[in-house]
């Protein structure tokens, strides 16, 4: 196959099934990245934060769809548009967590496979993923 073969190959995949072969090859490049990517954007992005059991804060006015896909997704939560007082710090706290896991994430792409990983490398992917253990229920808009 030639190489413009192979890129609508993996595009296909990707689209089928959200990776390819070639995403196979070096699953923690792929994980790194394409994670990393979505964190920063997600600190970008996010409308809302955790704060109390079965309560949420959001900024604005929140997508239709996503009202609704919460509201069947968790009957019990109560999605609060009414911020408290200290709720800007928390929101912008919580922005800058998402964005440096992300940023941690980011510093475990491009293992030299010769020589393995680095002591910051594998500092920076122990601190990602205790911080993903800890807050992984809480990855939503």
């Amino acid at each position: 196959m030639t190489v413009f073969g192979d890129k609508v190959k993996y595009a296909v995949q990707r689209a089928r099934k959200g990776y390819c072969d070639k995403d196979l090859w070096e699953i923690d490049t792929w994980f790194s990245t394409v994670f990393a990517a979505m964190m920063k954007e997600f600190s970008e992005k996010t409308q809302s934060y955790p704060d109390k059991e079965n309560v949420v804060y959001y900024k604005g006015e929140p997508n239709a769809e996503i009202i609704k896909t919460f509201a069947e997704k968790y009957p019990g939560l109560v999605l609060k548009s009414e911020m408290e007082d200290d709720s800007e710090e928390k929101f912008r706290k919580w922005t800058e967590l998402i964005a440096h896991i992300g940023e941690l994430f980011e510093k475990t792409k491009c293992v030299p496979y010769h020589k393995g990983p680095t002591d910051e490398q594998i500092k920076a992917k122990d601190e990602a993923f205790d911080l993903l253990k800890e807050h992984y229920f809480d990855l939503w808009w």
